[in-house]
């Protein structure tokens, strides 16, 4: 009973706060004087440093075993802070670890001084838009909070998956736009609320149809019954430039033909336009009928698109930008869930670290083949093509890819190692860390022959194979070859210069034997 009241006190004399600007300050109640004699640690993300003027917090919560931070801010995304990384116990800091901490910011400061340095953040979670309402929540969600749950302009409650950064549900909650979203702190339960008059419980569960098979193979074979669309280069890319508000020759955006959204009637032009349209939304829907509520995956990707060419179009017109952190984090954050979707309606083996190197899943490989071996049997299933292996959207691959560009973009999800890496393993690393065991296991992208050849579609095969092997079939064949790769390991270590070096040769070779594969494959899926 003792133990309990102390862990109750000891909880009642910490307060978080926020409002406006991008600061949240941790208050220590028991501490006397004013709020600054108070104040024991403040956190502020790194990209919104300069930029207190322009954001606001939207919402605070606290995962359940007290360690992480989680903020929300309106005109930003979402950021999660280690509370005290470095506490001696895992109950919460010790008033030691307080008095170290503070020791250790005066230094940093060279003076003495209540103010402590802020708290730069543990990673970034976003690709959505959180601007024409404020209060938009962001919460926990999970046993051990896996997830991370909100609101959107959109209508839409996102979960996010907290060690990768993708979204694993998106939920279309609102008529108008959804505010929030508040798991069941034990059962698999959710309740969304936005701006329309009623509020939503949710199930987390299997697919309630039992005519719907939610394997990687169903997934899979659900997704070949898509109808062909052809690409906006091809069928309207001219008309796409005039029409645009966006200098789609812009070098500093890095604005690619697939970022365009196909349709930008939910896109609204300017703060006050949306909030106009806000309301009407709310009061008589964007379409006939009863609106459509549930799981809305399949528009993910257009949602994604939308939301980024709103920023893109407000930095190039000089208007306030929807994500005050910048396009570059948007579009990496964008880029990785948009792989996600593809790795996840294909059934492909989906890495975090570098999501544009899609796999195919070795147990669904074997099982196709001894469908294929079974004379008797029959399937319809072209799971392997390597066509499903290059991205979709060549926005989320070619600006990350080092043999693409020079010099590339961060890519994949980012945790700040830097700061907090005995944190990061703690609670991360443990589901991430690759066995650097298979120090030459690499994916081939292309092997490029020094000579102008007829390429080999087999040759692209993203697989893992052994570099002296191949270097000596290479030498065999008395043929001059360069392989181009791609890490798989973290920790791997290549002595070939070449391999971590941009050559533009390379890259067009690369370029075409992607085009190859998808134009052999494009006519086999015909033909067949």
């Amino acid at each position: 009973g003792k133990q309990d009241g102390e862990e109750a006190e000891l909880e009642s004399s910490y307060v978080f706060a926020g409002g406006s600007g991008c600061d949240v300050v941790l208050y220590d109640l028991r501490m006397t004087g004013d709020f600054s004699c108070q104040e024991v640690q403040r956190f502020r993300p790194r990209p919104l440093r300069g930029k207190s003027n322009s954001v606001s917090v939207s919402g605070i919560d606290l995962s359940k075993d007290k360690r992480e931070l989680l903020i929300s801010y309106e005109n930003d995304q979402i950021y999660t802070f280690p509370i005290f990384p470095n506490a001696s116990s895992a109950a919460g800091p010790s008033l030691s670890d307080i008095n170290a901490a503070t020791a250790h910011d005066m230094e940093e400061d060279g003076e003495s001084s209540n103010r402590h340095r802020p708290v730069p953040e543990l990673a970034a979670y976003g690709g959505h838009l959180n601007r024409l309402t404020f209060l938009k929540m962001a919460k926990y969600a999970g046993p051990r909070d896996e997830y991370i749950c909100t609101g959107s302009d959109s209508g839409h409650a996102w979960i996010y998956e907290k060690k990768t950064g993708s979204v694993v549900s998106f939920l279309k909650a609102d008529n108008s736009t959804c505010n929030g979203i508040v798991p069941h702190p034990t059962l698999p339960y959710f309740i969304t609320y936005g701006i329309d008059s009623t509020a939503k419980l949710w199930r987390a569960s299997n697919p309630v149809d039992d005519n719907v098979d939610d394997t990687d193979l169903g997934r899979f074979a659900y997704s070949q019954k898509r109808k062909y669309q052809k690409s906006m280069i091809v069928d309207q890319w001219k008309s796409a430039m005039r029409r645009k508000a966006i200098d789609l020759d812009d070098e500093d955006l890095s604005y690619f033909p697939d970022e365009i959204p196909e349709a930008e009637e939910d896109t609204e032009e300017s703060f006050f336009g949306g909030i106009g349209l806000l309301f009407v939304r709310a009061r008589f829907g964007t379409m006939q009928g009863v609106p459509y509520i549930g799981n809305d995956m399949k528009k993910l990707p257009l949602t994604l698109t939308q939301n980024y060419a709103a920023c893109a179009r407000a930095c190039s017109s000089g208007d306030d930008e929807p994500v005050r952190s910048g396009l570059l984090g948007l579009k990496r954050r964008v880029s990785l869930i948009k792989l996600r979707h593809h790795a996840d309606a294909l059934g492909l083996a989906f890495d975090c670290g570098m999501p544009w190197i899609l796999k195919h899943k070795e147990h669904l490989l074997l099982k196709r083949s001894r469908e294929e071996r079974n004379a008797t049997r029959k399937t319809n299933l072209s799971y392997g093509s390597l066509a499903d292996l290059i991205p979709d959207n060549p926005s989320s691959w070619l600006p990350f890819d080092k043999y693409l560009s020079n010099p590339p973009q961060v890519g994949g999800m980012v945790f700040n190692k830097h700061d907090y890496e005995k944190f990061y393993r703690e609670r991360y690393a443990d589901e991430s860390i690759i066995s650097v065991g298979r120090s030459k296991s690499v994916n081939v992208i292309s092997q490029v022959s020094s000579t102008p050849t007829k390429l080999d579609i087999s040759s692209v095969a993203p697989a893992d194979v052994d570099i002296d092997a191949m270097e000596e079939k290479a030498h065999g064949s008395g043929e001059s070859s360069t392989i181009a790769v791609k890490e798989e390991e973290v920790g791997m270590s290549t002595s070939d210069k070449d391999l971590e070096s941009y050559n533009s040769d390379r890259a067009w070779d690369i370029l075409y034997q992607t085009v190859t594969v998808l134009k052999e494959e494009g006519n086999e899926a015909v033909r067949s």
